[in-house]
């Protein structure tokens, strides 16, 4: 157990919402599974913006599962006033910024910066998410707390829905997909609002409806929304003709977690187990530029990296080189020994030029 956690078992904190009541964080954390440490203050402009998002997060856990987490506010705050008016907006536990746990709870759990939300196993303060502080901003409502990593085969699970494939493959979950004998899919991560979505989409729905007329019923693609209302995210699927994940799905933000997405349009193409148990292979996590190119080469598997060779020649004959030289073989090499053979050549011709 890291020393500040064990330290912060025994300290007194102050209860939630600006409460003068202290007890224990044994106490405090008693029955909880995790603790949230909020490492923030009242002067930082983006924790401002954090803490309501946090807050709603917290509640709607708790209401799911009392007993699933509590929080505890480790403030930087340098004025007792600023630090109680900040805490008054906060349901959970706070630490007296004046107390040196707050630092050694700094050091131990490797802050650099604020906001940052450690999420922790309560019985052995063991870190269980580094920072949750993006997760908690994709889920408002907390129903994915505490916001453990998931592996992409458990969030692409089989009792995940989708809607309006009703009349493509009749499937209404990725279970269903499977059972149909779908292994290749593609996520199409989107939005209206988004101008280059908006050029792109007509073009990926013109290569799915290609792909469903040639007979392919071993492909599906998925539209995963960014929208921000349902009507704006139903208004568009309208016009893919392909399936979707419900607007508002916990599984959206778990997704774009589990694929680093990080900006929209994105394409990323994947192949799915035969079981839910069985891990995802991605094939290609950026296949926008790929569809540009080649619109009929679904699933876009990228080409290999062309092979980079490097060696330092010899002094005496190209003594004004300072760093290795590398070659690049434009033709794409992916047998070891074939690069191999590559460095033996391009030696042998140095060692002639002498």
């Amino acid at each position: 157990m890291p020393a500040a956690f064990d330290k912060l078992l025994s300290t007194q904190l102050l209860r939630g919402s600006g409460s003068a009541d202290k007890a224990t964080g044994k106490d405090l954390f008693a029955g909880k599974k995790h603790v949230a440490l909020y490492f923030s203050a009242s002067w930082c402009g983006p924790c401002q913006k954090f803490t309501p998002l946090f807050v709603k997060a917290y509640t709607g856990a708790a209401e799911r599962d009392a007993a699933l987490l509590e929080a505890v506010y480790v403030s930087a705050d340098q004025d007792d006033d600023d630090f109680n008016a900040y805490r008054a907006k906060q349901p959970w536990p706070a630490l007296e910024p004046t107390d040196e746990l707050s630092d050694a709870l700094r050091k131990d759990y490797k802050v650099e910066g604020f906001p940052t939300l450690i999420v922790v196993d309560a019985a052995t303060g063991d870190v269980v998410v580094p920072d949750a502080v993006q997760d908690v901003a994709m889920d408002p409502t907390g129903a994915n707390a505490p916001w453990r990593p998931k592996q992409l085969h458990e969030v692409l699970s089989d009792d995940m829905p989708l809607t309006g494939d009703d009349t493509i493959t009749g499937a209404k979950s990725i279970g269903e997909l499977r059972a149909k004998g779908v292994r290749e899919v593609a996520l199409y991560f989107s939005a209206h609002w988004c101008p280059p979505c908006r050029q792109f989409t007509p073009k990926l729905a013109g290569v799915y409806k290609a792909l469903k007329e040639a007979g392919r019923t071993d492909l599906e693609f998925v539209f995963v929304t960014s929208d921000q209302s349902a009507a704006e995210a139903a208004s568009y699927h309208k016009t893919m003709g392909f399936a979707m994940v419900p607007f508002g799905s916990a599984q959206i933000p778990l997704l774009k977690k589990a694929l680093n997405v990080r900006g929209i349009p994105c394409l990323v193409t994947l192949r799915l187990g035969a079981s839910a148990a069985e891990p995802v292979e991605i094939i290609n996590a950026k296949a926008v530029g790929a569809v540009h190119a080649n619109p009929d080469a679904f699933p876009w598997v990228p080409a290999p990296a062309p092979a980079v060779v490097t060696f330092r020649p010899a002094r005496e004959v190209f003594d004004f080189f300072e760093a290795p030289i590398a070659v690049l073989d434009l033709r794409p090499v992916a047998d070891a020994a074939v690069a191999k053979a590559m460095t033996e050549a391009l030696e042998a011709a140095v060692n002639a030029a002498k």
